[in-house]
């Protein structure tokens, strides 16, 4: 059965690819509508190959999640627009631009998505083994004291630096200092790390049915009460980011752990969708007192309600292809491809303080921008750049090396998000290896709007900060399990 499916991914392929080099010049909705249903077969291609996870209600790991935003970002206004519907999108022209650009992009997302699934299908291949749950020791997994205190302060000094309007109800981010920035940033990592580090006890027992009043208690109510003092506040700005980046760090392994039924998740996603696109709309109201913007934000809501438009609650989100259509209209014809700097310069070179800065000024530059969310602002909205468009994975790939940059690089994301989903729901428990898993699952549903470079970068400084603040185990204490097997 695995070879037969293999082979026809690979038929597929080859037809995807024929697609992309014949794209016609003009919008094209029986073209488009190929493209989604290539997209429809390699969902069916990634959902059997995570069978086995599913089918022990393992719904929420890293890879749905990463799959439920790509299909939002990737078909979306695709799909709207194949069934006659006029999507709302913000900024209409720059998510649309020319047809053959619409064209192009729909076949990209299409490969993209059979590539990731094929990768994750090569890991995943072999059946996992039966396995009981194999504990080791505590002695080593203790809370850092010292990471606690560089939490606590990095919090106390954010609080002290962060804009007043910030707490006031303004989505006032940029106003924020540089000590505010980079004290989030401490305080976000540390969080980070300190969860995965108080989180051992799950597992011990993985069907444990611990309550949510013990979760918190096991996890520490300082800790808790920081993470919980500071979602709060960015939500009430109209930052959905830090809210969901937060909750998730929070309750990341313990959703997982859980296994909830289906019904749970259908009903949490469709709330949290509809929430989390009100919030947006509260983001753009003009800054006046919460409660008035509140008040607007409602109002435009039930404006949109009446307009009748399928998946209004996550058309924001969808919006984001606007990148990859900016991209694909103006790279190669105008812009040469940027061969792996863009990797390279956002990557590698992101995690030594200064080094890009030395790069660009006296190694190598590329114009206008070295990063394609600059390159992206500054081709969709010009030189004055009145704000950022943000970018795309597949335009990041793109960017890079056109479509054999895409081909192969979401094939290895697919074979990353696997190890992740068996490290993730396995039973023995790998620190550093947790952790990098945590921190793809909670970036994994707006991967699709970003870039890969965000999430493993965040993932090198949490390793960091875990490597530097360690616990000095007395000789014979194992601090780290062996690899981990995959549970049932």
């Amino acid at each position: 059965m695995n070879k037969i499916t293999n082979i026809s991914a690979f038929f597929l392929l080859i037809f995807a690819i024929w697609l992309y080099y014949n794209a016609p010049d003009q919008m094209d909705a029986r073209f488009i509508s190929i493209s989604l249903w290539i997209c429809l077969l390699s969902f069916l291609y990634y959902f059997l190959s995570a069978f086995r996870l599913f089918k022990y209600r393992y719904y929420i790991i890293p890879s749905s999640l990463f799959v439920i935003g790509y299909l939002i970002v990737g078909c979306q206004n695709y799909l709207l627009y194949c069934l006659g519907y006029n999507p709302l999108a913000h900024r209409y022209d720059l998510v649309w631009q020319s047809g053959r650009t619409v064209c192009m992009s729909s076949v990209l997302i299409a490969i993209g998505l059979l590539m990731f699934s094929a990768g994750y299908a090569m890991i995943n291949k072999q059946p996992p083994k039966e396995t009981t749950p194999n504990c080791v020791t505590n002695s080593g997994l203790q809370y850092y004291p010292a990471m606690f205190c560089v939490t606590v302060i990095s919090f106390i000094i954010y609080l002290l630096s962060v804009s007043k309007d910030f707490w006031t109800g303004t989505y006032a981010t940029e106003a924020n200092s540089s000590l505010a920035n980079f004290s989030y940033l401490i305080f976000w990592v540390t969080s980070i790390c300190s969860c995965v580090i108080k989180q051992y006890s799950f597992y011990k027992n993985p069907d444990s049915k611990i309550s949510i009043k013990a979760y918190v208690k096991s996890t520490g109510l300082w800790l808790s009460g920081m993470m919980f003092f500071v979602a709060c506040g960015a939500l009430i700005s109209g930052d959905r980011g830090p809210f969901m980046n937060l909750a998730l760090a929070y309750f990341g392994i313990y959703i997982i752990r859980r296994r909830f039924n289906i019904a749970v998740w259908a009903v949490a996603i469709i709330i949290a969708a509809f929430f989390f696109s009100f919030i947006g709309i509260l983001r753009l109201a003009p800054d006046e007192r919460l409660y008035d913007r509140i008040a607007h934000a409602a109002t435009i809501q039930k404006q949109k309600a009446e307009m009748n438009s399928p998946l209004e609650g996550t058309q924001e989100l969808a919006n984001s292809i606007m990148c990859l259509h900016i991209i694909t209209q103006e790279i190669p014809e105008n812009y040469d491809y940027y061969y792996g700097w863009n990797f390279f310069y956002n990557g590698i070179a992101g995690l030594v303080p200064g080094l890009r800065t030395f790069l660009s000024n006296f190694v190598y530059t590329r114009e206008p921008y070295n990063s394609s969310d600059y390159l992206i602002t500054y081709l969709g909205l010009g030189p004055a750049m009145p704000y950022g468009l943000g970018t795309q994975i597949i335009a990041d790939y793109y960017l890079d090396g056109g479509l054999i940059a895409v081909t192969l690089m979401m094939f290895l994301t697919g074979m990353s998000f696997a190890y992740m989903d068996k490290i993730i729901t396995s039973n023995t428990y790998n620190l550093y290896f947790v952790t990098i898993s945590l921190v793809f699952m909670i970036y994994a549903i707006y991967l699709s709007r970003g870039s890969f470079i965000i999430p493993m970068r965040f993932a090198f400084f949490c390793l960091l900060f875990l490597f530097l603040f360690r616990d000095r185990k007395k000789k014979g204490e194992e601090l780290i399990s062996n690899q981990p097997e995959l549970h049932p």
